[in-house]
């Protein structure tokens, strides 16, 4: 056989065995959902955008609620959520928190709200007991019950979660809505939140109508009637391989206030969590207010 023939069959007869090379795995990113699901589409999908672009790899959005982002936990590659579900879910041992979210206003920290109608006589949380007041999860909401939660438990209340005075409102616009329309006595909301339905204009909600119980105006930049916790942790699951959770830690570290996914998410970026032991904090109060997986 000539030479010429021979050579043109190796370079075109595929070697035996030989595959196609196979397309990018893709991650799975879940954001907590306490807005509804448009707000949290329209604020945090270009974040799965610029982490698809930093990795080289798709990277599908699931906002998720507060039950639903710890239960399927396993299902997905990164989380981005308050901070009592990320301790929650790193204590499973199977996700680390690598970043903290820089709010665009706040900084990494951020605290709970009371509030009350304008024209309400409660003056003061301990005038709570046996109200009706609004949250939006019972285990697992931080700003919307369980960081003012905490405060009633060191008044010596005891907030159970089995007493009918909460309502359980699925997002925290809807219960400065029901507070406006003295549906309910008062409201568990996070710091900002006022703010932003004044800015967004959302429901167009009168936020002139409301009221914050023990207010205070040092440190952050928001009111608060809480202490102050770090905010929101990113997630990823140990089962990443190394080198693409590297990718996506400094990928969160290089966003800048004026790249687009900081912009929609309202965010200046994100800062270190020092292995997640900024949260012990949060830990501690989870501790006390026998949150799963501290309720054993």
């Amino acid at each position: 056989m000539p030479k010429l023939l021979i050579l043109l069959l190796i370079t075109f007869i595929p070697l035996a065995g030989a595959t196609k090379p196979s397309a990018p795995k893709s991650y799975n990113l879940a954001v907590l959902d306490f807005q509804g699901e448009h707000i949290t589409k329209k604020r945090w999908l270009e974040l799965s955008h610029y982490l698809s672009t930093a990795i080289a790899a798709p990277v599908n959005f699931f906002p998720m609620k507060n039950e639903g982002i710890i239960r399927w936990s396993g299902n997905f590659d990164m989380i981005l959520t308050n901070p009592i579900s990320a301790v929650a879910i790193a204590e499973s041992k199977k996700h680390d928190i690598v970043a903290t979210l820089n709010h665009q206003k706040q900084g990494p920290q951020y605290a709970g709200v009371v509030i009350v109608h304008k024209d309400s006589p409660i003056t003061r949380l301990s005038q709570l007991s046996g109200k009706s007041v609004g949250v939006t999860n019972l285990k697992l909401a931080a700003g919307g019950f369980l960081f003012a939660a905490y405060e009633l438990v060191q008044l010596g209340m005891k907030p159970d979660p089995d007493f009918d005075r909460f309502t359980q409102i699925s997002n925290q616009v809807g219960i400065v809505q029901r507070v406006i329309g003295k549906q309910i006595d008062a409201g568990f909301i996070r710091t900002g939140m006022l703010n932003d339905i004044q800015e967004e204009q959302m429901q167009n909600l009168d936020i002139s109508q409301v009221r914050i119980l023990n207010e205070k105006t040092d440190t952050l930049p928001y009111p608060r009637s809480t202490d102050i916790y770090p905010h929101w942790g990113f997630l990823i699951s140990k089962e990443v391989p190394k080198n693409i959770q590297n990718e996506i830690t400094q990928a969160l570290y290089r966003l800048t206030p004026t790249d687009k996914a900081s912009k929609d998410a309202k965010i200046n970026g994100f800062v270190d969590a020092f292995s997640g032991r900024e949260y012990l904090k949060v830990k501690t109060l989870m501790q006390s207010l026998k949150v799963p997986p501290f309720n054993k």
